[in-house]
């Protein structure tokens, strides 16, 4: 965190909850934060609490759903302190209200005062957070507190929380109109994100929970609950760069397995294990490419060993892992990365080689991946520790939009998508609490495959000149060790990775 030493914040909802500990945390690294919130007695019980801290807090009240309150802030933070470079959007509310069923003013009240907090607020907050950002040349980042219920709005219980999943949903949507907004402005300097927390322990939530009928469903089924200090170290996450040492002491001495690792992502992923103390069983077809990164990595702290497997053959999966147990009791990584994409057309390449390559893309992106992680997860089950199983997939597993034939590909990033989701229910439905599943979506990625089998003379041109962006095999390596890096009882589920520009 260290280039954000000596920074200037801004916090919405400062006063409790997920925003009290995102302060706590931020001016922990020197990060001078200004607190906005109603309750400005609060705020400034605060500053007082943190008067030690690296970094300082400046109380400024604030009601995000009145844009009055907004701009009259925001008047006091020009003069205080000019600039910003960090604005996390966390002031939120939800009140218990059915739509149909409470007809009175004081529902509307409610409806108008959610969207005007958590969605017409935020956007407000943004474009005044930007101005202040784009006053200097330095770099910024807006992160936005939206929620699970800004993907699902399914509910065991009846919540009545009328707009507040729609607030949440356009929370997510307006993030990435920003993020499109700022590619066609070519500000590659600011970055836009938004983080989507499931349930969490806060006096919001407090209220709901103690409802008598709810509290006597939570009696009778029980449910894993976050706590703010969790949602905070996420945007510490967010805020850390690819460059920055990690905290991976927890895995040092422990095992994984990466598959596709003899080149790309899988080889950049191992060679960040080993060097983060971890032993890593090697997975590919190609044995020399791994007795020679063996070789490199020798004087690591962890070591690598090469297992020779295809992961698109069942008989080659069940060789590797007999190999491995013999090896090893168990393991507690699993990062299933093999995978291939091949350019040929669904209707226009009417050949057997197309129906080999259809067969083969599937066999190996989708149906050994869960083939891996199936008999992974009985690895990790011998022991007690913890585990996770992180799939690799793609950005072409959210949209299928190509200028090139890519067949069944997309298809196969959609299913592990689908499939990763269906291993975390599973995981609750066993009550396993030990091993998380998670899945990172990449976009593109400048690797081996992409070079033999995607990009056209024309697209290297573009790629090398900047005009079209591409990630490293490092970029997602590091993505991997930010998912370590979280709490055993915190699973980022989904993580989409993006190339600072990409229209994708």
């Amino acid at each position: 965190m260290e280039k954000w030493e000596g920074k200037t914040a801004i916090v919405t909802g400062a006063s409790a909850g997920i925003g009290d500990a995102i302060v706590r945390d931020l001016v922990k690294y020197g990060i001078n934060v200004v607190a906005l919130a109603r309750r400005l007695e609060r705020l400034e019980k605060l500053k007082e609490q943190l008067k030690d801290a690296k970094g300082k807090v400046i109380p400024v009240k604030c009601d995000v759903s009145d844009k009055a309150s907004i701009d009259a802030a925001f008047e006091q933070i020009e003069k205080e302190v000019g600039t910003v470079q960090i604005l996390v959007n966390n002031a939120g509310v939800c009140i218990m209200h059915g739509l149909f069923t409470d007809t009175d003013k004081e529902t509307d009240d409610v409806i108008v005062n959610t969207i005007n907090t958590n969605f017409l607020g935020l956007v407000r907050m943004s474009r005044k957070g930007y101005k202040l950002m784009k006053k200097t040349d330095d770099y910024g980042i807006i992160i936005n507190i939206g929620s699970i219920a800004g993907h699902s709005v399914a509910c065991a219980v009846d919540l009545y929380v009328n707009v507040y999943p729609g607030s949440k949903h356009a929370v997510r949507a307006v993030t990435e109109s920003m993020r499109q907004e700022l590619i066609k402005l070519n500000d590659l300097k600011v970055r836009v994100c938004e983080i989507s927390p499931g349930g969490v322990d806060t006096e919001i939530s407090g209220d709901i929970r103690n409802r008598p009928d709810i509290k006597a469903y939570l009696e009778a089924n029980p449910v894993p609950i976050l706590k703010s200090a969790d949602v905070s170290q996420t945007v510490l996450f967010m805020l850390m760069t690819p460059y920055e040492q990690v905290n991976m002491e927890k895995w040092s001495g422990k095992t994984a397995i990466v598959t596709g690792a003899s080149s790309g992502i899988g080889e950049t992923i191992v060679r960040d294990l080993v060097k983060n103390g971890i032993n890593v069983f090697a997975l590919a077809r190609r044995m020399d490419r791994l007795e020679s990164l063996r070789e490199q990595l020798k004087d690591e702290t962890g070591k690598v060993i090469p297992i020779k497997c295809d992961v698109s053959d069942k008989a080659s999966i069940d060789a590797a892992f007999e190999e491995i147990e013999k090896e090893v009791e168990s393991i507690q990584i699993l990062v299933n990365n093999a995978g291939i994409c091949l350019i040929k057309e669904l209707f226009g390449d009417d050949d057997d080689k197309t129906d080999e390559v259809i067969a083969n893309t599937v066999n190996l992106n989708f149906l050994g991946l869960v083939r891996v992680a199936r008999k992974g997860y009985k690895l990790m089950k011998k022991s007690e520790d913890y585990g996770i199983i992180i799939n690799i997939g793609s950005v072409m597993g959210h949209s299928a939009a190509a200028d090139y034939p890519l067949n069944v590909y997309p298809g196969t990033k959609f299913a592990v998508r689908a499939v990763t989701e269906s291993m975390r229910q599973e995981l609750n439905k066993l009550k396993d609490v030990k091993v998380r599943v998670c899945e990172i979506s990449p976009g593109g990625v400048y690797t081996e495959i992409g070079d033999k089998c995607l990009y056209t003379p024309q697209m290297k041109e573009l790629i090398d000149t900047g005009v079209i962006p591409m990630l490293k095999g490092s970029d997602i390596s590091q993505t991997v060790m930010f998912m370590l890096m979280t709490p055993y009882e915190v699973n980022i589920t989904e993580m989409i990775v993006k190339p600072v520009g990409e229209k994708l």
